[in-house]
């Protein structure tokens, strides 16, 4: 469903979930490149008069366990968090975890907010044996869920575009990509700035290269 077909949500907020893979792989510079970049999405959002009371922000953690870090916090008084990486990387927990949210805001979400938007970060495959195939498709069945714009992204090159796909529904809205490095995480995050102020505006969606961030590519565009 095209954001611009969407009709009397003219004063709800977004949901902006994030979905952040906090395993071992991600220690170091990863890690700290997420705090770094996060932290300036979120400033940059509660600072600016058209995106400051329109924004509500969810973070779920995940690696060998699940943890709801931020829950539909008003972006206006948003603290950005300190994320630490360690253990391995249990992403069926990790969308358990993002719908146990979802389900306990289901009456809020219909009734205050517009369509969410979905963002997944990882820099690896999910564990061997992880069955998260099948928490994802409880995620693509969910009233809401299925109807999120969706982001996935991978850093360097140990995520298979096939882990990243299986997050796309709406060819229209939705985008698998990826970064060559950590490092440019960045202009990820820029990306996010500008496809949070299209949805707010409801404006079509850019891509990575019409939103001006080259080093951000899609995957099988």
């Amino acid at each position: 469903m095209p954001i611009q077909n969407m009709e009397g949500l003219k004063h709800k907020t977004i949901p902006v979930i994030f979905l952040i893979d906090t395993s071992g792989s991600m220690d170091g510079l990863g890690i700290t490149q997420v705090n770094v970049n996060l932290k300036e999405y979120i400033e940059d959002l509660k600072t600016d008069p058209q995106t400051k009371e329109a924004v509500q922000v969810t973070i779920v953690t995940f690696n060998s366990s699940a943890s709801i870090i931020k829950n539909f916090e008003p972006i206006a008084m948003l603290v950005p968090p300190v994320l630490t990486a360690d253990a391995t990387t249990d992403l069926a927990l990790g969308l358990c975890k993002l719908m146990e949210v979802i389900q306990e805001k289901s009456d809020y979400i219909r009734a205050n907010c517009k369509r969410p938007l979905l963002i997944f970060m990882s820099d690896g495959n999910p564990d061997p044996g992880c069955k998260w195939k099948p928490e994802l498709d409880n995620m693509n069945a969910d009233y809401i869920m299925k109807r999120a714009v969706r982001v996935a992204l991978g850093a360097g090159n140990n995520i298979n575009d096939s882990t990243l796909e299986a997050f796309i529904l709406n060819k229209e809205t939705d985008r698998a990509v990826k970064v060559a490095d950590v490092q440019d995480l960045r202009e990820f995050f820029k990306y996010l700035q500008t496809i949070t102020r299209e949805m707010i505006s409801n404006k079509p969606l850019s891509t990575p290269l019409q939103a001006g961030v080259d080093s951000v590519e899609l995957v099988n565009p």
